[in-house]
């Protein structure tokens, strides 16, 4: 098993998700863990999962519980909720570079029941690159939509549309650009600073 695997084996494993309706522990459970997924993969592929993002894949994660509970009554939530954050990687790197890809609920029923076709579908996050001149020192700041990310960062998953992108580095002037991002790309914005 890889190590990445393991990784994300780890985060399905970490606390159980209970089948109870009082309080928001199990929710805030699986938000936690799908959380902790998206982590680990946005650092092995060197990519940003924007915030805009990242909050609908968690509402996605929790709707792929729900229909996965209905069409298979015999799994637990518990059981379901262990193969989120696998099927969430898997999700993210199919669509990676703007790829079809199975929906999340998709991916999770596959790994739960160990068989099922995976259907194509687009993602809602394509791929945005920011290509920064000179890309060295890594010392640039991207805002996208007035979210700053790591310094160094260049390859965001965000949603579809208008996009604003705001560049900073040291004394040079910001690079401001507007792209309509499309689900199909390229989505390349370039800033040479």
């Amino acid at each position: 098993m890889s190590p990445r695997a393991i990784a994300l084996t780890s985060v399905a494993l970490i606390g159980l998700f209970h089948d109870s309706r009082a309080g928001d522990g199990p929710a805030r459970e699986v938000d936690r863990r799908v959380d902790q997924a998206i982590d680990i993969w946005s650092s092995d592929h060197h990519t940003v999962v924007s915030r805009e993002a990242r909050e609908k894949l968690v509402l996605d994660a929790h709707t792929a519980i729900g229909e996965t509970r209905q069409q298979h009554p015999n799994f637990t939530a518990n059981e379901v909720a262990n193969v989120v954050p696998s099927a969430m990687a898997a999700f993210l790197t199919e669509t990676q570079y703007n790829a079809t890809a199975g929906t999340l609920p998709q991916l999770v029923q596959e790994r739960l029941t160990g068989y099922g076709q995976v259907l194509p579908g687009l993602s809602e996050y394509p791929t945005l690159s920011v290509n920064v001149s000179p890309a060295a020192p890594p010392d640039f700041v991207v805002s996208i939509n007035g979210t700053a990310y790591t310094a160094g960062s260049s390859v965001f998953r965000v949603r579809a549309g208008l996009t604003q992108v705001h560049v900073t580095r040291g004394t040079h002037s910001p690079c401001d650009r507007r792209i309509t991002v499309t689900l199909t790309g390229p989505n390349v914005v370039a800033c040479p600073l």
